[in-house]
């Protein structure tokens, strides 16, 4: 016999104990004390919960709080909401100001607003459409950025595709088998933005290392350049370039030393 799973919603302020339910919802500036164990969980409005939470669908719309861990099979924050520690699971999804303290590491992320996330992330799937800043490292599969981003420790993907729009990004460390940087194509404002306040020409990408097997660049600033075959595009200031294929530096490229290895 299967017993329905009862469900909890706070309207307003209450204050309700943890535990297992079906849904958990949260409309106003309610709080709930302990772990969380639900089918869906909502907060609409700046609810918290002080504890772990674990739900196959969980949403925060609002500045909500969740204090402890999350693992959920989808997670999306749509307003300025903040996990307090590790999320993990399926995909998490943000468009608003999300904001993570501790490691993600799911299969999917995506950004479509401004987040921060103060440990490493680790996905199959990185898609950065936004403003995106990762304390650690970031490892994936697959990682597309456009916009603007900052990783504090190592970015490293098999394929990388970043389309540089109008902000600069940053990585202290870029790997992986295929980097693809190419300053995007954007609307007649956007562009008069791009250049009037950070140059038409000016570097929109800064890195330390860029190291893979196939390595395309637009407008990036690296002390050292290492792969098989590279080349260099319009904007570029590379120290040094390492390669054992072929280089090939377009005009606009500044390069102080070649090897070939």
């Amino acid at each position: 016999m299967v017993t329905e799973k009862s469900p909890l919603i706070i309207n307003g302020s209450g204050t309700a104990g943890g535990g297992t339910y079906g849904k958990v919802q949260i409309n106003g500036s309610g709080k709930i004390v302990g772990d969380i164990v639900c089918d869906s969980f909502h907060i609409n409005g700046s609810g918290t919960v002080q504890g772990t939470l674990r739900a196959d669908d969980g949403h925060i719309n609002g500045s909500g709080k969740v204090t402890g861990a999350v693992e959920a099979g989808t997670f999306t924050i749509s307003g300025s909401g903040h996990l307090g520690a590790d999320v993990c699971g399926g995909t998490l999804r943000i468009s608003g100001s999300g904001k993570v303290d501790g490691k993600v590491s799911v299969h999917e992320v995506h950004i479509e607003g401004s987040a921060k996330l103060g440990g490493s992330c680790e996905a199959e799937d990185v898609h950065i459409e936004g403003a995106a800043h990762i304390g650690g490292n970031c490892q994936s599969a697959r990682f597309r950025g456009r916009g603007s981003f900052t990783v504090d420790g190592l970015l490293n993907a098999d394929d990388i595709q970043i389309d540089l729009v109008h902000a600069r990004s940053r990585a202290k460390e870029i790997g992986g088998a295929h980097i693809d940087v190419r300053v995007a194509l954007v609307g007649a404002i956007t562009q008069f933005f791009r250049s009037f306040f950070i140059g038409r020409d000016a570097v929109l990408l800064e890195t330390d290392t860029v190291e893979g097997d196939d390595i395309y660049l637009e407008q990036t600033h690296a002390r050292v350049v290492r792969g098989r075959d590279i080349t260099l595009g319009k904007g570029c200031d590379i120290g040094l370039v390492e390669y054992s294929g072929t280089l090939t530096a377009l005009d606009g490229a500044t390069v102080g030393e070649e090897r070939k290895v």
